[in-house]
C-alpha cells in the first residue's frame, strides 16, 4: 500500500524525513509499520515515501519457527551462533573478522569446501555480524532458484533501501545457478549498493563462472582434524550429561571425516544406545566411507588413459580395491554410473568421452548384476585397448 503525495507530505509536517526508521502505528487494534524513506539511494534506486507492512511480518524466522531445545537435531541446536562459537579453519574466521570491522569491507563472498562444513553458518554468521534483520536476509537454494527470471527479482529487490542497515542475499548451493543467471548477477556483483551483500556457498566451485568467482573475497573451508572434531563431541556430550567410551569416542572421530555436521548427526544417533549397538552403527558408517573412496579410486583407474604395459598394473590395483569393498554389487554400480556421468559432463578430449561412455554402456547393458559382473566388467575395462590393438593387428 502507498500513501499518496499530499498524505506524505502532511506525515513530513510531523516526523522529519530525515528519520529513516520504522515507525509503528496503532489504530483501531491494527499495527502497522511505517518505513519512511527519505530519498533514492544509489542509481536506480525507487523513491517510496511509505511501505506498510503487517506487523506480524516482524516475527523473526527462528519465531516463526520456534521449537524446544530438546526438539532440535543435533546439528541445528549445536550450530555456531557467532565467530567465537565457530570451531576450526581458525585463519578464516580471523581474516573475516578483520575484514568486517572495516568501513570499506567487502560486499560480496564466496565460501567453498566439504558439504557440512559449516559454509551457510558462517553466511548466516555474516549477516549477524553486518546487523541484517531476519526478514532482509534472503537465503535462496539454488538448486531451486536457479533460472535468469528469480535472479532479475533479486535484482529488483536491491533497488530499495531495507528497514534496517543491510540487505543480505546468500546463495547456497551456487554451482547449481545457470550460466545465465551467474551473468545476470556479474553487475551486481562487482557494483553492489552500499546496503547489499551477497554470499555464494558451494561444494563445487568449479562450475561457477571465472568472471563470478573473481569479483568475490574467497574462502575455503578444510575438514576438521581430530583433535577439533573431538572438541566439539566433548562440549556436545557436558550439554548433554552424556558419556562415550574411549573406543566409541575414537570410532566416532573417524567416522565423522572432519565434518562437523555428519559427527553431531552420528552422536545424535548413538548416544541413547548401548555399548554394543553404537559400535553396529559407527562400523556401519565406517564402512561406508571406506566404500565411497574405493569406488572413487575405482572408478578413477578405469577412466584413466594407460598404455600395455600399464593394464596389468591398473588390474592388480583394481583387484585389490575389489576385495576391500563390502558394499552390494548393485549398490557399487549406480554409485560408478553416477561417477561416469559426472566424469561425462567435464571431460576434455574425445578419448576420455569414449571411455566413460564405454563403461556405461557396459554397466547398463548387464542384467542381475552381481559381484562376479562387477569384476568381469573392471578387467574389461582395463584391457579393451589391448584387445582392440590385438583386433587391428588381424
Amino acid at each position: 500500500m502507498v500513501v499518496g503525495n499530499q498524505g506524505a507530505r502532511r506525515f513530513k509536517d510531523i516526523i522529519p524525513v530525515s528519520l529513516s526508521v520504522p515507525i509503528i502505528l496503532r489504530q483501531i487494534g491494527i499495527s502497522l509499520s511505517i518505513y519512511l524513506f527519505d530519498k533514492p539511494q544509489g542509481k536506480g534506486a525507487r523513491r517510496l515515501p511509505f511501505l506498510f507492512r503487517n506487523q506480524e511480518r516482524k516475527k523473526t524466522m527462528d519465531e516463526k519457527n520456534k521449537k524446544s531445545d530438546s526438539e532440535q537435531p543435533f546439528h541445528i541446536k549445536y550450530r555456531p551462533k557467532n565467530f567465537d562459537e565457530f570451531l576450526g579453519n581458525e585463519p578464516t574466521i580471523k581474516s573475516l573478522k578483520s575484514l568486517l570491522e572495516k568501513k570499506d569491507r567487502p560486499h560480496t563472498y564466496l565460501f567453498t569446501g566439504p558439504s557440512g562444513n559449516g559454509k551457510t553458518t558462517l553466511a548466516r554468521i555474516i549477516a549477524k555480524e553486518l546487523g541484517c534483520k531476519a526478514l532482509e536476509f534472503y537465503e535462496r537454494n539454488a538448486a531451486n532458484t536457479r533460472g535468469v527470471d528469480e535472479i532479475r527479482d533479486i535484482i529488483d529487490n536491491v533497488r530499495y533501501m531495507p528497514c534496517g542497515k543491510c540487505k543480505v542475499f546468500l546463495f547456497d548451493e551456487a554451482h547449481g545457478l545457470t550460466s545465465d543467471a551467474q551473468e545476470a548477477l556479474l553487475k551486481l556483483a562487482e557494483e553492489p549498493p552500499r546496503y547489499v551483500y551477497l554470499i555464494f556457498c558451494t561444494t563445487n566451485p568449479e562450475r561457477l563462472v571465472v568472471t563470478l568467482k573473481n569479483r568475490c573475497q574467497h574462502y575455503s573451508l578444510a575438514l576438521l582434524n581430530e583433535d577439533t572434531i573431538k572438541a566439539l563431541i566433548d562440549h556436545v556430550l557436558r550439554e548433554e550429561e552424556a558419556e562415550l567410551t574411549p573406543d566409541i569416542m575414537q570410532m566416532l572421530i573417524k567416522a565423522s571425516e572432519g565434518i562437523p555436521r555428519k559427527a553431531l548427526m552420528l552422536l545424535e544417533k548413538i548416544i541413547k544406545l548401548d555399548k554394543d549397538e553404537q559400535k553396529r552403527v559407527l562400523l556401519d558408517a565406517s564402512l561406508e566411507v571406506t566404500s565411497r573412496d574405493g569406488i572413487k579410486d575405482l572408478c578413477g583407474i578405469l577412466v584413466r588413459e594407460s598404455s600395455r604395459t600399464d593394464h596389468n598394473n591398473d588390474w592388480e590395483d583394481i583387484q585389490e580395491i575389489l576385495k576391500k569393498l563390502n558394499s552390494p554389487a548393485e549398490e557399487i554400480r549406480k554409485v560408478i554410473m553416477e561417477y561416469m556421468a559426472g566424469f561425462l559432463l567435464y571431460a576434455t578430449s574425445e578419448a576420455e568421452r569414449e571411455k566413460a561412455i564405454r563403461i556405461i554402456d557396459d554397466f547398463k547393458r548387464s542384467r542381475n548384476f552381481d559381484k562376479a559382473s562387477l569384476v568381469k566388467i573392471c578387467y574389461q575395462a582395463t584391457h579393451e585397448s589391448e584387445d582392440e590393438g590385438e583386433d587391428c593387428s588381424e
